[in-house]
This record gives C-alpha cells, sequence and structure tokens, in this order.
C-alpha cells in the first residue's frame, strides 16, 4: 500500500525529517547514557511503554528485515554466535541485536516500535565492539543505523508524526533518564 499521496510531498518530506531526526536522538542518547552507565534500559522501555501509543501503525517494516529477507538473514547469522539466552541466563549485550530482527517480525511498525529499534541500537553499539568482528562491523554498521534498513519509507503514514509529537517522545526520555542518577566512585567514596 503505497500512501505518499496522502499527504503534500513538502509536509511529508518534512515529516519524514521529523522522524529520522527523532530516530538519530534515540540513538545517540541511549548510547551516550548506556556508555556511562546511567540507563536501565528496560525500565525506561517500560515506562516508554506505558506513556505512548502502540496502537497506531504508520506503516510496513522493510520485506528485508523480515524473515528470509537480505538484513535478517546478515543480521540472523551474525547473531547466531552470540545467544540471547545461555541455559536461563539472560546475556544483555546480545539482547539488543537480536532486538533488531525480533521487533520487525513480532510488531506492526508504530513510532513506539520503531523507537524501540533505536533504543536497541543506541543501547548495543558499545556491544557491537565486543562481540560482532571488526570486518562485520565495518561493512553493516551504517546499514543497522539507517531508518530505511527497517522501514519501507513508501508505506509510511506520517499524519501522527509531527514535531509535538518527537518533543513530547525526547522530554519523555530524558526525565526519564534524568530522574536516574549515576552513581559515581571517585576513589574510595560512593558519590550519589
Amino acid at each position: 500500500m503505497d500512501i505518499s499521496t496522502e499527504i503534500p510531498d513538502e509536509i511529508r518530506t518534512e515529516k519524514l525529517s521529523i522522524l529520522k531526526q527523532l530516530w538519530a536522538n534515540i540513538i545517540t542518547l541511549a548510547n551516550m547514557y548506556r556508555l556511562n552507565g546511567w540507563i536501565d534500559g528496560l525500565g525506561l522501555w517500560s515506562i516508554l511503554q506505558r506513556n505512548f501509543d502502540d496502537s497506531t501503525k504508520i506503516g510496513n517494516w522493510k520485506q528485508s528485515i523480515l524473515p528470509n529477507g537480505g538484513h535478517n538473514i546478515i543480521f540472523t547469522n551474525a547473531f547466531r554466535d552470540f545467544p540471547e539466552y545461555e541455559g536461563k541466563i539472560f546475556i544483555e549485550k546480545n539482547h539488543f541485536f537480536h532486538q533488531l530482527v525480533n521487533i520487525p517480525n513480532q510488531k506492526p511498525l508504530s513510532i513506539l516500535r520503531l523507537m524501540q529499534v533505536a533504543l536497541n541500537i543506541g543501547q548495543g553499539f558499545r556491544s557491537t565492539q565486543e562481540i560482532l568482528p571488526k570486518d562485520f562491523i565495518e561493512r553493516f554498521w551504517h546499514i543497522m543505523i539507517d531508518i530505511e534498513t527497517y522501514v519501507d519509507v513508501s508505506t509510511l503514514e506520517l499524519v501522527s508524526v509531527d514535531a509535538d509529537v518527537a518533543a513530547r517522545f525526547m522530554d519523555e526520555f530524558w526525565s526519564i533518564c534524568m530522574i536516574k542518577k549515576p552513581v559515581l566512585k571517585i576513589g574510595s567514596e560512593v558519590c550519589a
């Protein structure tokens, strides 16, 4: 279903730009907070999920990320040696990358689910360097962070995307992250 003609091209371009900027901001902030140990990703996701509508489908996931798609096969092959669980033990650093395939295969495309993928990319960036071969990172990282790897932009229904939605999402993200203050250890002293 190509719904790109439902809104004028100029407005569509602006809304797509807003969505892409929100995507990039979530990746950057999740990475920054994760690297500094300031983020509880599951806690953050739980709050965002409660506060944002997940029922409005905004388009379709790109076929290449769905079962038997090119990127799905690349990602799945890369991650198969990095299971999410060893027995009953959860391996968080591997989880982020499995989510890049799991979410599009299990949930309809909504703004919330798209931002969940971005959140996993941002949190998983450090793990990338720990678990994936350097040549994989060099060849595929730019693919992993490109919103168009996941979304068929020709199907996007961007009516519900605007600067207010993006600002609200970012405000919520910031307020959640700012509540969770880091505990710093300076020498033998712990500072809250």
